[in-house]
């Protein structure tokens, strides 16, 4: 609406009763709201950010270095639930400070219903001044900003807060006074020393990493470019000099294929767009731009009583009406699907959790790892890379028998000399091949080169071809190349404990796509020899089982002990930083004495040589060896 009424300005702004499903004539009166305009020569600069909510607005202007302009419009201290929702403003701006400060020059102002200078000693003023104290925000106190019923002023609850680090940057912040000023609120102005990159003349495009939407891709352009690709670009394979090129280049064609069918991104526009679509509003805007077209089209007449002003205002306050009601119809059902969704449903659970937590939850803007804080970007990637390092490192307690260990080492070497003398390579089928690839997992985050289960799934017979003359030769050489050995690592919150220790993340690792397969045939293998020789009772980390299970299973052995009176000593184990972290050789020993067969033990051996994982992030990638 503002950018309708405004000929040279562009803006974002938000009643603060936006969300109010009441219809518009219904409502008692305006609550006001807050809002940010720039003129529309500043326009490629300037970038809104959805970060707020109905009382805060937010827009980012390129510069050097980058700006974030914030428009507050804190709760009134008389109105319903005044405290919970001042609070949740200002927590919800400690957020965004957070996120941005950084990176970013931060700029606040509006009305904080709130003395930030007085000595009243409220809740509400000790809550600001808190928060401005932990991110280092300063103001300037300029004097009475309200202006009373009777005409006086009579308090100060406006201000324009900034970071002491561009503290230089600030040149002056002023009360103006305006014989037009119609507001009960004096106007602030803000001179600041602020310098536009040469690069920020055009608004930078947005390009975000797509994810390929496989139910509405073009699955035949897919196969057709896959199948050109290994007609043009792959070789015999002998050696394995030859596998490690093969790797690569089906890597490739994989990747040139998924970036012609992705779907383009779409380019990011200035206008906020509608948060809910459906036909009445779809009617609806149609109905207002008519009558916009026709008012425009009679010289826009300013006349109260003129049919086609009318006719635009009914229009618009019809749109606004069906918008806020579908809103509040959409945050209804959200909630429902919330409760109702089963835990079974998956997908739809932590879609709508994720949802319910925002863009910034996941964000931490410092790292404890041991005694040491990462504070930056920079150094919370290394904190990463020490904690998940550490965990990665086989230490030995000092009470273990370093004996027995060494005995290990020299059957391990007696295995793997016996295996290469014994080795005879067997074939891997075309049925294996299927049965592996069927069985991997849809909807999971791509792998260090961009490649999920559905690219392989869907590239066709002659990917299939070559990628079985490719995992035999591999076979054949008991070689997995190292770029199938690198990890993506995830750290992911245990949701308990503090979000700030590293101790409180477990890792996840989404290895390359094209080792799972070769991990899934060497299971289909061998699957059967360790469940054989696996306790009976145990329930985790078992086909068609569930850990769950185990609780029956302890409550029948307690029940049966109890009915003998006999003792029940259960102990459990709490691995607060657990990481998978094995004596190889003892591995390769174990497999031994199940039965493996000596392909199956020197691709094991082979695949867990010199592997490694990188934390996944904005940073640069950062190694971590398994040791």
């Amino acid at each position: 609406m503002l950018n309708d009424i405004l000929l040279d300005y562009k803006g974002v702004g938000k009643a603060v009763d936006s969300s109010d499903p009441i219809t518009p004539w219904r409502m008692p009166r305006g609550y006001g709201g807050t809002a940010i305009l720039w003129k529309k020569n500043l326009d490629s600069i300037v970038t809104p950010l959805s970060i707020g909510n109905n009382r805060i607005q937010c827009i980012e202007i390129n510069g050097d270095p980058n700006l974030i302009v914030i428009s507050v419009y804190l709760p009134c201290k008389g109105s319903t639930n005044s405290q919970t929702e001042f609070q949740e403003c200002i927590d919800l701006l400690n957020e965004i400070l957070t996120t941005y400060e950084l990176t970013h020059q931060i700029i606040i102002g509006g009305d904080f219903n709130e003395e930030i200078f007085g000595s009243n000693d409220s809740i509400r003023q000790k809550y600001i001044v808190s928060f401005m104290d932990e991110h280092c925000l300063s103001t300037k106190d300029i004097g009475k900003t309200f202006i009373s019923a009777n005409g006086s002023d009579c308090t100060a609850i406006d201000y324009i807060l900034f970071q002491e680090t561009f503290k230089e940057s600030i040149i002056n912040i002023k009360k103006c006074e305006f014989t037009g000023n119609v507001s009960d609120h004096y106007p602030l102005l803000l001179s600041l020393d602020f310098e536009i990159t040469k690069s920020s003349n055009t608004k930078t495009e947005f390009n975000p990493k797509m994810k390929v939407k496989w139910d509405k891709a073009d699955l035949s352009k897919y196969t057709e470019i896959i199948n050109e690709g290994l007609i043009t670009s792959l070789q015999d394979i002998n050696t394995k000099v030859d596998i490690e090129t093969g790797v690569h280049d089906i890597t490739a064609v994989i990747a040139k294929a998924t970036n012609e069918i992705a779907q383009k991104p779409k380019t990011r526009k200035n206008k906020p767009k509608l948060k809910v679509m459906s036909d009445e509003i779809l009617k609806a805007i149609r109905n207002k731009k008519s009558a916009f077209y026709y008012w425009k089209a009679k010289g826009r007449p300013t006349d109260s009583l003129d049919p086609f002003l009318l006719e635009k205002k009914i229009t618009t306050q019809e749109l606004r009406k069906i918008c806020r009601l579908e809103v509040a119809q959409k945050r209804i059902q959200e909630r429902n699907e919330i409760i109702e969704a089963r835990s079974s449903n998956k997908t739809l659970f932590y879609k709508l959790i994720n949802k319910q937590r925002g863009k910034l939850s996941r964000r931490i803007d410092e790292l404890n790892v041991g005694d040491n804080i990462y504070n930056t970007p920079e150094q919370i990637m290394e904190g990463w890379k020490i904690h998940f390092g550490q965990l990665a490192e086989n230490t030995l307690d000092e009470n273990f028998d370093s004996n027995y260990l060494k005995t290990t080492e020299n059957e391990y070497k007696n295995i793997i000399e016996l295996c290469s003398e014994q080795f005879i390579h067997v074939d891997v089928t075309q049925e294996e091949i299927l049965k592996a690839i069927n069985s991997l997992n849809r909807n999971k985050a791509a792998d260090f080169y961009g490649i999920t289960a559905e690219n392989i799934i869907h590239g066709g017979v002659n990917l299939l071809t070559y990628l079985q003359t490719l995992i035999n030769k591999s076979f054949e050489k008991h070689f997995i190349p190292d770029s199938l050995k690198i990890g993506t690592l995830f750290p992911v919150f245990k949701n308990k404990g503090d979000c700030k220790n590293a101790k409180n993340y477990r890792g996840i690792t989404v290895t390359p796509t094209f080792s799972k397969v070769i991990e899934k045939i060497l299971k289909i293998r061998e699957n059967c020899k360790i469940i054989i020789c696996q306790n009976p009772l145990q329930r985790g980390f078992t086909e068609n089982s569930s850990p769950l299970l185990c609780e029956l299973i302890v409550e029948e052995f307690e029940r049966e002990n109890k009915d003998l009176k006999r003792p029940t000593y259960i102990g459990l184990l709490d691995a607060k930083s657990a990481f998978d972290v094995v004596v190889h050789a003892n591995l390769i020993k174990r497999l031994h004495q199940y039965g493996f067969s000596n392909q199956s033990i020197l691709l094991i051996d082979n695949l867990y040589q010199n592997a490694f994982h990188m934390p996944n992030g904005t940073i640069a990638f950062q190694k971590i060896t398994l040791k």
